[in-house]
This record gives structure tokens, sequence and C-alpha cells, in this order.
């Protein structure tokens, strides 16, 4: 920011801050306004410039707020809501500031707003228009946090960032979660997740950004940290009970290790291994039992997953019936009423359990196939950001490598859940976006510096480990 313009902004915040003092005054004096509202207000005049002038504070606080969020929705709270509005203002006012939007034309952004436009079409043939209007709401807001990621997330160090607030995060609700459970308060390790397949998806995404830290990491407290975590996300996992979150643990396994092999990341690889066998050991019976029904229970869909066929099976007829513009956003538990048989009886606010099925019975084959194009697209802008491994800039690699995975485990995880809403999913589509860009604005320098012609790069040392 030039001089110039952090006089300006100061001179706006300023003002803001007077402004805003004399509205609450008159709504106090004169408007008669509930207590929680001015608290609101106040919270709002406090936290909205310093989103303005530190967005990144904006964004670690959402992703904190991620983990509780479900205790909110719970109890009809809107908590979350009003704090997740409050940090998109502040970025949003933050471009009005500045008076410039530090974002770059993407095959992502196109996508995502060529998806809300076709969810808004499927609106106007909703069975139930008020719930679809919702869902679209919502989806535009997933597509500003998007945004927000990819313009504020502007470093290798922030990204950085981003990923040691997942594995904070996500290592302080399993450790909450293994309390819960070890005292028998609960019966998993959901936790303040309260969803185990959640929590499950949550622990799996920060087991792979786990890894690529280590790779990335310097200096050695982090490395110890991060062994620390490590241990504490895997017995977590296996005591949510998630038959999907176990098979979305074989792809983070088969991913990570083939990149570790890669980069020549053998020890990581031994360690990973042995870590695993060790933990195993000591997990209980009840463990064992329910990874040894996945099998069966897909052979004769039985218990959960026999009811995961059943809503497909609906969904398909969905499908079939309306494959143009679908039964409406947010409206295939409305249409289960017609579709469902026995299910509207015993689950009343089920989903599909599948984000593909979910997205095509609702929206239609339009629908699915431009949330499949926007996953594509943002995991290809991913895979041209890892070619820094080769290139010579091998933090954005690695960082983009963490994408991949957690992109690619998510849309795993969609095979059996509701992963389409997840904020997840599109923080790491801006994240992708993000180190896009940079991996361009490096290898525009390299060019810069060195000429058209491009070069294998030599071995570039990566913490303990050498990527090539």
């Amino acid at each position: 920011m030039s001089l110039r313009n952090a006089s300006f902004t100061k001179v706006v915040l300023g003002m803001s801050a007077l402004i805003g003092t004399a509205l609450l005054g008159v709504a106090l004096i004169y408007l008669d306004l509930s207590p929680g509202i001015v608290l609101v207000l106040l919270v709002a005049g406090i936290a909205i410039p310093l989103f303005v002038i530190r967005p990144d504070v904006g964004i670690h606080l959402l992703i904190s707020m991620i983990y509780v969020e479900n205790i909110i929705y719970t109890t009809e709270g809107t908590g979350v809501k009003v704090a997740g509005g409050i940090i998109l203002a502040g970025w949003l006012l933050s471009i009005a500031v500045n008076r410039r939007i530090p974002l770059e034309s993407s095959p992502v952004i196109l996508l995502m707003v060529a998806l809300i436009g076709w969810l808004s079409v499927a609106t106007m043939f909703a069975l139930n228009s008020t719930l679809a209007t919702v869902h679209v709401i919502s989806f535009v807001q997933l597509g500003v946090v998007m945004c927000m990621f990819a313009s504020v997330v502007d470093t290798p160090g922030k990204v950085r960032g981003v990923y040691r607030a997942i594995v904070l995060w996500t290592t302080l609700a399993a450790a909450h979660g293994l309390v819960l459970y070890y005292l028998g308060a609960q019966t998993t390790t959901a936790g303040l997740v309260l969803n185990r397949n959640v929590m499950a998806s949550y622990i799996n995404l920060a087991i792979g950004c786990t890894y690529i830290l280590y790779q990335m990491s310097p200096g050695s407290g982090e490395r110890v940290a991060l062994l620390i975590a490590l241990p504490t996300l895997l017995v977590a996992l296996a005591l949510t009970f998630s038959r999907s979150g176990y098979i979305a643990l074989v792809a983070v396994v088969v991913l990570v290790s083939y990149r570790l092999a890669k980069t020549k990341g053998y020890v990581t690889l031994g360690a990973l291994a042995a870590m695993l066998v060790l933990i195993s050991v000591f997990l209980p019976e009840a463990f064992f039992k329910r990874v040894g029904t996945i099998v069966p229970s897909m052979q004769h869909q039985e218990e959960t997953f026999g009811l995961r066929v059943e809503l497909w099976k609906a969904g398909i007829n969905m499908i079939r019936d309306h494959p143009v513009v679908g039964v409406g956003p947010a409206n295939f538990t409305v249409a289960l009423g017609r579709y469902g048989g026995r299910l509207p009886v015993i689950g009343k606010r089920l989903g599909a359990h599948n984000a593909y099925v979910g997205m095509a019975a609702e929206a239609g084959i339009p629908g699915v196939l431009l949330y499949v194009l926007l996953c594509v697209a943002a995991i290809r802008e991913a895979t041209l950001a890892a070619r820094g491994l080769r290139l010579g800039f091998p933090m954005i690699g690695m960082e983009a490598v963490a994408v991949e995975i957690c992109v690619i485990v998510l849309l795993i995880a969609g095979l059996t859940g509701n992963v389409e809403r997840t904020k997840y999913l599109y923080i790491f589509f801006g994240l992708a976006m993000s180190l896009s860009r940079m991996a361009r604005q490096q290898l525009s320098a390299h060019v810069a510096n060195h000429g058209a012609e491009m070069t294998e790069a030599e071995p570039v040392e990566l913490g303990v480990e050498v990527v090539r």
C-alpha cells in the first residue's frame, strides 16, 4: 500500500469510527435496541476496521469458526453467520478503501459464477423456492470466501500460515474430542464438530497439511510440534468410527506417499508407516470391528451404507424426472416425499449423502457438470503451481501439492457425503488460484532474469529433504 493510500485509509477509518460511535449513541438513546443488537454493532464497529487493515486476521478467525459452527446451527443461533458477515464485510470494505480488486481472471471464478447463475435458474423451478433461495445465497457467500482467500493469501508465508491454522485448530478439536470420548461423554471423537464424518474429513485435511508443512519446515521446533499433532490426529480419526473417513485416509496416505517418494522423502514415509502400525496396537476393539464392517456393509447394503444407497436411488429417480433443472437447490429432502419410499419417515433432514447425486438431483445435469468442472479447474490451477518443484521455487510447489491432496480428498469424501457446501473446499479453491498466480509471477521473474530458455532446476534443499 502506498503512503497516499495509507493516509487515505486512516482518514476513512477515522471518519467511520466517529460516524459509527454517533450512530451507536443514537441507537441506544432513541431506538431502544436490545443489548444483543447493540453488542453486535459494537463488535462490528471494532472488528470491521481491523479486518480492513489486516484482512488476514479475518482469514484466521474464519478458519477457527469452522470447528464450532455446528454448535451454533443446532441451537438455531446466528452468531457464526453474523461473525462471517462481519469478516466478509471487512474484506469488501478493504477493496473499496484501496479502490482495487486484488484478483486475476481465472477459470475457477468464471465457473463459480456460472454455477451460481445456474442455481439461480434452477431456483425458479424449485419445489420450495424459499429453501432454494437461501441455498443460492450460501453459494454466493462461499464464492466470496473463495475470492477472499485468493486475494488476501498472496505470499507463500501466508499460505503456510493457513496450513498451520488448519493443523492447529483441527488438532485442538481432535484433542477435545478424545477427552470427551475417554471420559465417556461422547461415543465418538466428533467433539464440537458434532458430526463424526465431518470431523473425519477435517482430520484428513489436517493430516495432509501436516506432512507438507513437515517437508517445508526449516526449524526443529515446528517439526516437533507437527510430530506431536500427527498421532493425535490419527487416533482421533480412528475413534470417529467414520468408515468414509477411513477410506479417505487411505487416499491421503497414497497421495502423500506418492509425493514424498517423488521428493525422496523416504525417511518421512517410513516414519508414517511406523506411526500407523504403532497407533493400531493401542486402538480399542471397537475400531477393528468398525473397519471390518466396511466391505460387508457395501456388499449387502446394510446399516448406514444401505440407507445411503436408498438415498442415491431416490436421487437418481429425481434426475430421471428432472434432468435439466432438478427439483431445486436444497430441495432434495422436500422431494423425498415423492421419491424416497420409506425414507421420509426416518430421515426428514436427510441429504443425498453424495455430492454428485445431490447436485444433479437439485440442479440438474448442467448443475453437476458445472460443479465438477469447477473442481477440475481448481485442481488444474494447483497442478500448474506444483510445477514449481522442478522449476526452482519449491515452497510454492509444495504448498500447491497440499491443495491438490486436500481437494482430491474432499472430492472422494463427496462420494458418500454432502461436501458441496463445505467451506474448506472453497478455501482450497481460493488457495489454488493464489498459488497459481504466485507461480506465474515467479516464472515470469525467472524468464526475465535468465532468458526464455528454461532448463531443469538444480536440486533445491527443502528442510531436511531434497526436492527435484
